[in-house]
Order: C-alpha cells, then structure tokens, then sequence
C-alpha cells in the first residue's frame, strides 16, 4: 500500500532524527488507513520504535502484533472502552483519554487488570462506561474540552473550535445522563459537574 510506504519512510526519518523512544499511533480514522500487522513489525526493527498506542478498538490485534514484533513490543491501548480487554489478550496499560478527567479510577482500572483482579477490574470499568461514551462525542477534536472546562484548569487557554462545542458537549453529556450516573456510582463531592469525585 502506498500510504503504507509514506509512513514507513516517515517513521525512518523521525527515527534517523531523534535519540528517543518513539511509540506508532494507529488511529484509522485519523490517519486515514489501519497500519498493517506487518507494517508495524517492519517499523519495529528501526532503533529507537519501542511500541504501539493501538486505538482500532481490535482485540484480535493485540496477539497478532505480539507474534509478529515479540513479547517486548511495548503494546498501549489507546480506546478506554476496550482497555481492560486489551491488557487481558497482552497489552500493558492505556494512554487514556478518560483518565485526564478520572485518573485514579482509570489507574485503578489498569493496576487490577494487570495484577489479574479481574473482577475488580470489570466492576471499576462498568462504572466508567458512561464516561468513557461520553467523552468520544464526535464533535471535531474535543474529548478534552468540556472536561478540562469542568474541572477549572488552568490551561492558557483552548482552541477555538474547542470554545465553539462547549455547550453543544456539556448539553449532550446532561442529556445523556452522564453526570447523575457517575454520581449514583462514585461516591464523594458532586462538584465541577460532578467530575471532582473521580479525582485523586
């Protein structure tokens, strides 16, 4: 595939040009094609590719990627909803979006399902799911935008088109009843639109 091509020379040049560790990010739908199993085993082999942040939502990828790099392929998953499947098939932990508003839940979701609690694990991530569905609002680039807003962050500021969905977001999440649900589920304070109660 030529796009496949493109990255791959890509990824050489970032590769001659840095002398740090660099992880794939293989999001199709912004990076217009699924980087192939192969692919991805042929950037591997450059110096300084250590792993993947895998946000295609395919569990089946975990284990071909593991046979075809190895077991020190550093494999993340980048989708919250699928992040406690992925560490079950191989995957060692989540660059999450979730866990910039619900860090500790998030942390804990992870520690236990790579200590093999499992149960405790689902439990944390069933409370999450709203949550998770919530911030994955197809409205540009803005997971973060209504969240960072809730929790008062000084940030120098948003994008524009992040200003532009802040009530669209936050209408959408009440309308959902996101913000009742996380409270019946999470104990402690209701406050910053009832995100301070997942903080740690």
């Amino acid at each position: 595939h030529a796009a496949e091509i493109d990255f791959l020379k890509n990824y050489k040049a970032i590769n001659a040009g840095v002398g740090i560790p660099i992880l794939i990010y293989n999001l199709p739908p912004r990076s217009v094609i699924d980087m192939s199993v192969e692919t991805m085993a042929r950037r591997f082999e450059l110096e300084n590719i250590v792993g993947v942040k895998d946000a295609t939502g395919n569990l089946g990828r975990v284990t071909a990627q593991r046979r075809a790099c190895g077991a020190e392929f550093v494999q993340l998953s980048g989708n919250d909803e699928t992040a406690l499947g992925f560490s079950a098939m191989g995957g060692v932990g989540c660059i999450s979006v979730t866990a910039n508003v619900a860090a500790r839940a998030m942390h804990e979701l992870c520690a236990a399902g790579l200590a093999g609690r499992h149960g405790e694990a689902m439990a944390i991530n069933e409370r999450l799911i709203p949550l998770h569905k919530a911030l994955f609002v197809p409205l540009f680039d803005r997971e973060l935008a209504d969240s960072t807003k809730a929790k008062v962050l000084e940030t120098g500021g948003r994008r524009l088109a992040y200003q532009a969905v802040d009530s669209m977001v936050s209408e959408h999440m009440r309308g959902r009843g996101v913000f009742t649900q996380l409270a019946s589920t999470f104990s402690g304070s209701q406050q910053c639109l009832g995100f301070d109660l997942l903080w740690g």
